[in-house]
Formats: structure tokens, C-alpha cells, sequence
């Protein structure tokens, strides 16, 4: 057997390794052929030789239509500049700095739709490293840029709302650190930006009796998970300045409900503060006007009051003094014109109708302290009594009961307490009142009344009182005269008993008539 030339030896070389390169190929096409993941194998000259099923469906082109990588980038992507920062790595990415970098880009489809990609190459080496191919895989990463896109507009809205609050709003972590706040924030702590608060803790940025006061708030909110509502507080500001806020804060949870944090919001309420003081201040100035007007209006109205009592006093006093002088007048015209057999009677009668009694009695002590009732209600009382051997004169001794206290401790006395007992045959008394009637601390009389509806109370009394003081002057007065008339008579009669018995021839005259003896009578005849 000859030897082998060396062409027909270079030959073989070249035969086994263009099999061993198709049998690496092969190797490496079975492995991406089924992966999900969209893969392009190139071969040396840039060659597609493997397209798998995920590229077609990425892309929407069959393998027979995208011949090379040069033709499949520039059909899924159109701009010329990244393609050729794509080829630059390509070429490179044998470098390790360079294998396996990834690019972002849009990929057009064969029907226009657009997928956001990351593409990558890496170089792969048999083991001998003689052969190596380039794998291009291709991220299809729409749904990621699409929730990124979604959080960034979120994130933007809500940084749009919260630095355009008027409100201060800001979140925590569990160790009391600004996360997050809005442009409201940072003015009131007197920066510019919001950045330079992130990191920083109340005791950074709040006097120590603030900051340790907010601390312990939020490190309770953090343990119990119970927030903060409507809390009205003190904050000094950049400019040292006390303002009020309405401060409310709540925990801020992560997806399994456990506390990550503080979420705050704080309203300046210092203007609603200084009006409430002002009204507050109102308040009480108008609460000292009042005070001061209802005073004036009080004096007043007590001093209104105190005219009206005193002009209805006087005029009580006219009624009373006209009254008294209708009585009076009475009194004295009966005193005057009625003689003693009908005068006690007709007195009683204006007592009992002055207090509307139904029965009484009115007399007058006569000189041996028997007292002499001319006037037992005679129309009543004296034909209703059945009372045997009733008299007119109560013999000194004799008086007791109401009537016998009255005239012994000289005032009036009262009694509603009936009906009382009272001798047989006698009419029933349900309620009565008894007065003496006093001229010179001497008792000359006693009016008794009894039987009115609803009984005696004071004003009674007084009334009772007031016309027993009327009486007793004019009642004296007329005792005195009846007691000098039955003295005048006991001389007449004893001076004509004397002037008979004398055995001369005897006459007088007086005043009161002429006497003379029944001698003299003879001596007339003569």
C-alpha cells in the first residue's frame, strides 16, 4: 500500500474537520432547536444555520427568507447605527468583555408589529477550540418594557399629584428614614429638592423634643398597626417658625401585609388655628358684652320691677286706705246713729261681711269683767242655737277655749281645725278666729268669727285686727258716755230719794230738770 501524498493527507485533514465542524453544528442545533428561547446559530461566514421555532415565532419570518444574520438584523431592525454596533460585537465576541452583551432594541415583525428585545452573542468552542460557532439569543422582553412603561407613568402621576398637593406627604421605613416625599416636604424643611431629605431621620431635621416626640408616635404605629388621624401637632420650620398641622399617618404594608413603613400627610391648619384664637377671642369679648348688657338689663329690670312693686304697693295702700276709710266710715256712722240695742249688731254685720264669715259675736266688758254680747248674730246664730238657757253675758270666769286664750294673752287667735266641740244643741263650728279689741293696753271688747269657706289665714288675721282698731276709740268713747249716763241716773235717783225724805217744804232746779218733794206738791195745791 503507497503512502498517502500530502494533498490527499491535507484533504482528509480538511474532510475530518469539516465533519467534525458539521457534527458540532449538528450538537448544537439539537440542543437550541427545542428551546424557548429564540436562538440564531452562524456559522463562520455569518451563515444562519440554525433558526429555531421560537425565532419564527418572534419574528414571523420562516428560515428560507432570512438566508444570513446581516439579512435578519436588517429586516428586524431598521436603524443602521445599531446594526452596526450589533456586527461590532459580533465581531468581538470571542473578547470576553464583549461575549455575551446584551442590546436593547426594538424588533420589527414581517407583519409591523414592534416587540422590545434583548439580543446577546456568545461564542461557543469545541473542545479542541479549533471550531466555534456564534449563538445569538433573543429576549423578547415587550411584556417587561410594557409593565415598566405602566410603572413609570404610574410612578410619574403620582409624583405629579403629590408635589402639586399643598399638603405635606412623605413615607418612612421602619428605622424612621425618608424613602419618599413630595416638593411640599422639602420647603417646609427648607431645602430645594426632595433628595436631599431621602435617608435622613426626624433627629436630622426636627429639634430634639420634636424629633424623639415623632419617633416614638410612629415606632407605636409601626408595633400595633394603629394610625393616626387628624392629630393636631406643633412643627418649627426652616425658619424657626411654630406652625399647626393636621398630621395623619398610617402603616404602609408590603404584599404580604407586613409593616415596611410609615405613610404621613400633613396640612397646614396654622391660619384655621390663629382664626379659632381670634374667634376665641371674639368669643369671650362678646360673652363680656353680653355679660355686661344683661347686667345693665337686669338692674334694670329689677329696678322696673322694684317701681312696679312699689306703685302696686301704693296702690294696694289706696285701695287698702279707701277701704279702710269705707269701713271707718261705717263704723262711725253706726257708732252715731244706731242706738245701743242694734248697734253691736250692725258693727257685727260689716265685720262679716268684710270676712265673709257666716257667724260671730260682738260685745263689749262691762264693769265687773262679765262680757256683754248684744250681737249673737241674732238673724242666725240665735235662732239656730238650740243651746238651753242661752245667755248674752259670759260671766268673768267663765271664758275659756280660743276665745278665753285670745282675751287673756291679748292677740288674736286662729283655728281651722273644726268642726270643735261645743255644748249641745249648739251649731257646729268648722274653723274660727277671735281678736280683743285693746284701747289704752286695756281689753274692752272681743270680735269673734267663725264658719268661712277655706278657713282664716294671715291676711285675715290682720284684717280682723285693723278693724278691731278702728273700733276701740269709737267703742270707748261710747262706753265711756253709757257708763257717765247710768252715773248721772244713779245720782238722779239718789238725790230725788233724799229730797223726799226731807220733812220740809223742798224744790231744785238743774239742767237736767226741776225736783221737789211731796210736801211741796201739797203746798202747790194749797
Amino acid at each position: 500500500m503507497s503512502k498517502p501524498t500530502c494533498e490527499e493527507l491535507e484533504k482528509r485533514v480538511k474532510e475530518l474537520e469539516k465533519s467534525l465542524q458539521e457534527s458540532f453544528l449538528q450538537q448544537l442545533c439539537n440542543v437550541y432547536s427545542q428551546s424557548p428561547v429564540p436562538v440564531l446559530i452562524l456559522d463562520r461566514e455569518g451563515g444562519i444555520a440554525e433558526y429555531n421555532e421560537a425565532m419564527v415565532e418572534l419574528t414571523g419570518y420562516a428560515r428560507e427568507e432570512t438566508p444570513d444574520f446581516e439579512t435578519w438584523l436588517s429586516r428586524a431592525h431598521p436603524d443602521e447605527n445599531i446594526r452596526n454596533t450589533i456586527f461590532e460585537t459580533g465581531r468581538k465576541c470571542s473578547d470576553k468583555e464583549m461575549d455575551g452583551k446584551k442590546h436593547e432594541l426594538i424588533l420589527t415583525r414581517k407583519d409591523g408589529k414592534l416587540r422590545h428585545v434583548k439580543l446577546s452573542m456568545h461564542t461557543v468552542f469545541q473542545r479542541s477550540r479549533q471550531t466555534h460557532f456564534k449563538v445569538v439569543q433573543v429576549e423578547d422582553i415587550s411584556g417587561l418594557k410594557s409593565a415598566e412603561e405602566s410603572l413609570s407613568n404610574e410612578h410619574n402621576l403620582l409624583r405629579t399629584i403629590i408635589d402639586n398637593l399643598p399638603e405635606d406627604i412623605w413615607f418612612k421605613d421602619t428605622e424612621g428614614r425618608f424613602v419618599e416625599a413630595n416638593y411640599a416636604v422639602a420647603k417646609l424643611l427648607g431645602t430645594t429638592t426632595v433628595k436631599e431629605i431621602i435617608g435622613k431621620t426626624d433627629f436630622d431635621l426636627f429639634p430634639k423634643e420634636l424629633a424623639e416626640k415623632y419617633h416614638a408616635d410612629e415606632q407605636a404605629l409601626i408595633r400595633t398597626g394603629e394610625a393616626i388621624i387628624q392629630r393636631e401637632e406643633i412643627v418649627v420650620d426652616s425658619a424657626d417658625k411654630c406652625i399647626w398641622l393636621s398630621t395623619t399617618k398610617v402603616p404602609m404594608r408590603d404584599s404580604n401585609g407586613k409593616i415596611v413603613g410609615v405613610v404621613g400627610l400633613s396640612r397646614d391648619i396654622t391660619e384655621r388655628k390663629n382664626m379659632e384664637e381670634e374667634l376665641e377671642k371674639y368669643r369671650k369679648h362678646l360673652e363680656e358684652m353680653i355679660e355686661e348688657r344683661t347686667a345693665e338689663l337686669r338692674f334694670s329690670n329689677e329696678q322696673l320691677q322694684e317701681e312696679n312693686s312699689r306703685s302696686k304697693r301704693m296702690e294696694e295702700m289706696l285701695l287698702k286706705s279707701e277701704r279702710e276709710l269705707r269701713i271707718r266710715d261705717k263704723f262711725n256712722s253706726i257708732f252715731l246713729t244706731y242706738p245701743d240695742e242694734k248697734l253691736y249688731a250692725e258693727v257685727l254685720k260689716v265685720v262679716r261681711e268684710v270676712l265673709k264669715s257666716d257667724f260671730g259675736t260682738f260685745g263689749y266688758f262691762d264693769e265687773k269683767g262679765s262680757f256683754v254680747s248684744p250681737a249673737v248674730t241674732r238673724e242666725i246664730y240665735w235662732k239656730k242655737c238650740n243651746v238651753p238657757d242661752k245667755e248674752i253675758i259670759f260671766k268673768k270666769g267663765t271664758f275659756s277655749g280660743i276665745w278665753g286664750r285670745a282675751i287673756k294673752e291679748k292677740k288674736t287667735h286662729i283655728s281651722n281645725e273644726g268642726p270643735f266641740n261645743t255644748p249641745k244643741g249648739h251649731v257646729s263650728i268648722k274653723n274660727t278666729m277671735v281678736t280683743p279689741v285693746i284701747y289704752r293696753r286695756e281689753v274692752i271688747s272681743a270680735i269673734h268669727v267663725a264658719n268661712k269657706s277655706g278657713g282664716y289665714n294671715k291676711e285675715d288675721r290682720k284684717m280682723l285686727e285693723n278693724l278691731a282698731n278702728q273700733i276701740a276709740p269709737v267703742l270707748y268713747a261710747r262706753l265711756q258716755r253709757d257708763k257717765k249716763e247710768r252715773n248721772r241716773s244713779k245720782l238722779a235717783e239718789k238725790y230725788r230719794s233724799l229730797i223726799e225724805n226731807i220733812p220740809d217744804v223742798t224744790w231744785t232746779t238743774s239742767k237736767e230738770g226741776n225736783y221737789g218733794n211731796n210736801k211741796r206738791l201739797d203746798f202747790a195745791r194749797e
